[in-house]
This record gives C-alpha cells, sequence and structure tokens, in this order.
C-alpha cells in the first residue's frame, strides 16, 4: 500500500496546502460538522486560517448571482420549428443598483454556436418585470461565437428575494436547441425554469409577463438558453468564483438539481456553502488543453467578472495520455489568468485528481475494479500531478490547492475507490425498509441519507444489485420522514431490479469510477471552502 502522510502547509496569505494523512481514531468520516468530520480534519491539521480579505477599493462589475454557465449555444437547424421561448431562475447573492446580462453563444471545445435573432428579453424579481434592451432596441442579431451584453438595467437586485427570472424569446432558421452540459432545473414546474420550442403559427409573446408560461400548441419542452451571468457594480472586495473545467466539476452524476443546494458539481455546491455568486466553463468530455491552446472568448470574458479561479484537476488531459510536463505547460494558461485583458481574478485554487477505475458493481467493492487506465495506474501521471500539487500553493500563481482524492480512496490501493470495508472513510449505508418492484418512483429506507442527490446501489454483491437506472445514473431525494424512520425517497428515475426488504442500500464514493457521487461531491465541496477563506 503507498505510504500516505499528513501535512499541511501556507503557501501566502489564505493559502493552504493539504495532503491526507493515514486517519486517527475518528479522523476520516462523512463530514457532517460535528468533531472528526473531513472539515473538521482539515481544520485541525493545517491550523488556523488567515482570511483572504483585499481591501474594499471602488466599485466593480462582478458576477452577482449563481447558475452562470458559459457553454451556451444553439445547436444547427433540424425541423421547421422556429422559435424558443425560455426563462430561467438566477440566485441573487449581491444587491446591484443596476446590473447587465452576459449572453454567451459559445460552446466549447467546438467554439461557436450558429447565428440567431434575440426577439425579446425582460427580466423579473419580486413580481416586476423590466425589459431588457441592446443599443436602445429590444431585438439583436446574435453572431456565431459571439459574447455580449445587455444595456444597463435599472431597478434594484435584492439578494434573499430568492431569484431573479430572465425570460427570452429567440428565432433561428431551424429547431432551436441549447447546447448547455449542466441544465438540469434549478426549480421544476410552475414560474420558474421552462423552456418551450414552438412553431411562430402558435406564438404567444410572454416575455414581459408574470406567471407561469403558457405552452402553445405544438410546444416541446428543451434544454434552456438564457444569460451566462448577471453583471452588478459592487465593492472589489466582494468575492466571484469561476469554476472549471470537465463533467466532474460540472456535476456529472449530481445534477439532480444544479443549483450548489441539492447537486451541480463539488465546485457549485462549495460556492453554495460559502454563499458567493459562481460561473462555470465545465463541460463533459473537456480538457483544459482545449480552452488554455487559443484564447477563447467566453473564457476571457468571464474572467473581467470575478475574482477567483476554482480549478480541477486535469483529469481528461491526463486520460488523453499527455505527460506531466505538458499537462503543467496546459495548465500555465489557466495560472495566468490574472494577466489576461480586464480580468479581476485575484486568486487561483487547484485540486489534485480523483481515482479513475473502470467498474463492474458501480465501485461498491474493491474487487470490482480494475484500473489500467492511461494515467492513472501507479506512478502514473495522475499520481505525478498529485505530489506536484502537496507543494504547489506558492507557485506558478497558485494561491491555494485542495487534495481529497486519498479520502476517497481504498486502503488496500489508493491508485482505486474506497469501497465499504476498504476504505478510512465512511459510507452511507442503510437497508430498504420495504420491498419495491422495478417500477417503483419511491423506495423506503431505514436511515436517512445525509444529503440529497446521491447515487445508490441496491443490494451490492446481491443477486437483485441494481442501481437507480437513467440519464442520472443514480439519484434519490429523501422527501418524506418522521421519528427514526423508514424514510420515504423519491427517484429521479425507476430501479433496474425489483428488491426485497432488508436488502443492502449503499452510496458509493464514484458510481461509475471517474465521478464523484452525490456525498462525496458535497464532502469536496467542503475542503473548497476550507481553502477558500
Amino acid at each position: 500500500m503507498p505510504s500516505q502522510t499528513a501535512k499541511g502547509s501556507g503557501g501566502g496569505v489564505g493559502s493552504q496546502t493539504f495532503e491526507i494523512g493515514t486517519p486517527g481514531p475518528g479522523s476520516k468520516t462523512r463530514a457532517s460538522g460535528s468533531p472528526g468530520s473531513l472539515t473538521q480534519y482539515f481544520l485541525s491539521t493545517v491550523g488556523a486560517q488567515t482570511a483572504f480579505n483585499p481591501a474594499s477599493g471602488p466599485p466593480i462589475d462582478r458576477n452577482i448571482a449563481q447558475r452562470g454557465q458559459m457553454n451556451l449555444a444553439l445547436t444547427a437547424a433540424s425541423s421547421p420549428k422556429l422559435q424558443l421561448q425560455s426563462r430561467a431562475k438566477f440566485p441573487v447573492i449581491y444587491g446591484s443598483g443596476t446590473f447587465r446580462l452576459l449572453f454567451s453563444n459559445v460552446y466549447l471545445p467546438n467554439s461557436a454556436g450558429p447565428a440567431y435573432t434575440i426577439n425579446k428579453v425582460s427580466v423579473e424579481q419580486a413580481g416586476v418585470s423590466t425589459p431588457v434592451t441592446f443599443g436602445g432596441l429590444r431585438t439583436r442579431s446574435v453572431a456565431s461565437g459571439e459574447v455580449f451584453e445587455s444595456d444597463t438595467i435599472t431597478g434594484t437586485l435584492v439578494p434573499g428575494v430568492a431569484w431573479v427570472r430572465v425570460d427570452a424569446t429567440v428565432t433561428v432558421s431551424g429547431f432551436a436547441t441549447s447546447k448547455l452540459y449542466n441544465t438540469t432545473q434549478l426549480e421544476t414546474g410552475g414560474t420558474i425554469d421552462q423552456s418551450i420550442i414552438f412553431d411562430p403559427i402558435n406564438f404567444i409573446d410572454q416575455i414581459d409577463n408574470t406567471g407561469s408560461l403558457t405552452v402553445p400548441t405544438g410546444g416541446t419542452a428543451t434544454q434552456m438558453l438564457t444569460a451566462t451571468i448577471i453583471i452588478g457594480n459592487i465593492t472589489s472586495d466582494k468575492r466571484a468564483w469561476l469554476g472549471g473545467c470537465t463533467s466532474i466539476e460540472d456535476g456529472k452524476i449530481d445534477q439532480g438539481s444544479s443549483d450548489g443546494a441539492n447537486g451541480g458539481g463539488y465546485l457549485r455546491r462549495a460556492a453554495f456553502k460559502k454563499v458567493v455568486p459562481y460561473a462555470s466553463f465545465a463541460l463533459t468530455g473537456m480538457a483544459y488543453s482545449q480552452i488554455g491552446a487559443t484564447t477563447k472568448p467566453a473564457f476571457v470574458a468571464l474572467c473581467k467578472y470575478h475574482s477567483d479561479l476554482l480549478l480541477g484537476g486535469p483529469t481528461n488531459d491526463v486520460f488523453a495520455g499527455s505527460a506531466l510536463t505538458v499537462v503543467k505547460t496546459t495548465m500555465g494558461y489557466f495560472w495566468g489568468a490574472k494577466t489576461l485583458a480586464g480580468s479581476t481574478i485575484t486568486r487561483i485554487i487547484q485540486g489534485d485528481l480523483f481515482p479513475r477505475v473502470d467498474t463492474t458493481d458501480h465501485c461498491t467493492s474493491f474487487a470490482g475494479q480494475t484500473n489500467d487506465l492511461t494515467g492513472y495506474a501507479a506512478a502514473g501521471v495522475a499520481d505525478q500531478w498529485n505530489t506536484f500539487i502537496a507543494t504547489a500553493a506558492g507557485t506558478n500563481n497558485i494561491d491555494a490547492v485542495w487534495q481529497v482524492r486519498s479520502f476517497f480512496a481504498s486502503t488496500t490501493d489508493n491508485h482505486f475507490w474506497g469501497s465499504p470495508g476498504d476504505s478510512a472513510y465512511s459510507f452511507f449505508q442503510t437497508t430498504l425498509a420495504a420491498s419495491a418492484l422495478s417500477t417503483a418512483t419511491t423506495i423506503s429506507l431505514a436511515a436517512l441519507p445525509p444529503a440529497t442527490n446521491m447515487g445508490l446501489i441496491l443490494n451490492p454483491g446481491g443477486a437483485q444489485m441494481a442501481p437507480v437506472t437513467g440519464s442520472t445514473l443514480e439519484g434519490i431525494v429523501p422527501y418524506q420522514y418522521t421519528g427514526t424512520g423508514p424514510y420515504t425517497a423519491t427517484m429521479f428515475v425507476t430501479i433496474a431490479v425489483a428488491q426485497n426488504s432488508g436488502n443492502a442500500v449503499v452510496s458509493p464514493f464514484s458510481a461509475d469510477g471517474t465521478h464523484p457521487s452525490g456525498f462525496t461531491g458535497n464532502d469536496t465541496a467542503a475542503t473548497i471552502v476550507v481553502a477558500a477563506v
């Protein structure tokens, strides 16, 4: 078994490095805020932190809400339907007397979506709708790959009024679908997240209305198309996070909701815990080299409105076979974000790499995993990267790092994910309190999961072993409980195999060998908050 030592060292004002150590009694348990939690372990190991508090300066343009995503573009035409009408929720974090909307017709790594026309946009908060203009006009032609802003909108955005709604209708030469990976709705139904494609023959102009959208004849639900971020003029010491780059950072398997409270990936969850505005340039399958090879306008634009750049490990660059020297050169582009034209980035926080394996049982056992994957086996580039990260704070413009791999690694071999009985870190395990059919939309659990949107494997290792199936792979949301249980949980999709009462239920660290599951991401987010004081 590879040796693991514990170390904490500073790397400048407000920066830390974390090298996770072999646990003492109770030191590696699921983060819950109680003594012995992952967060408490970081704090006790590293010691008191120096908060990053820059002096207040003059007002500055900065992202003031959560949800933002740079990878937002339309696809090519595919049907005679021409109109897309959508509305989306933006939780407002900072108040602002005036504000603007940033739009992006960019879909990395392919860079550009086709041209389209914005017909009308409005914003709503607390039941008041305000029109949005572009050069004084409600309409605007959007070029392929364009990144642009609205005119200044007069009206105070108030944090704590839950959300601001951005409504838009656009026209394209054919079926209008947005290309945006993490488009899971922040809130379903009713007045908030909706998106409809329809034939203009049945057009109903609803953009300046309040309340829910009416679905006209021929309407089809689709992915969201909306602004990328909301820009407000606030004091410069207010933080705003920008994060990426792969499906891990964008929350694949953690998509029950992309608001950060109940899903959306560990960076979005961290921003929610820290209560800071957040935007993402993460995309499934994307490598850092696909952005850093050339200056991408959307990434450069977002650096103008954020203070902190949070970088996940270079997962897909390593998997593609790049040597450590090449990976460092690629990441050097991002470590230079403070010097990009117009950038307001003042701090860069870098992460390590999780294990990456093939699995036959959703990582519910050590024996069910194999690891001959490029860069991720013993002494591979992933190991080299994690060794480098251990002492990286204070070098290469990296201000702070977080390291979590060994918390979730097997105690037999840290190149594999931990599993029940083979991990120093605790699992959520329970049993079914009642039998369940394969068509079930709810299940009854003997214990309540510690977080919503957790992946669950039912009866691991048994004849009835089954994940919850569907595009989200796994996911449940506890919604009803009394006393000590049983606890009823609703599922995003149905289970794959009928289950007996008393069957074991486990939430693995990773259900597919690559992406952190719900509570893994939730606990990782807690360590990022510690790093980003």
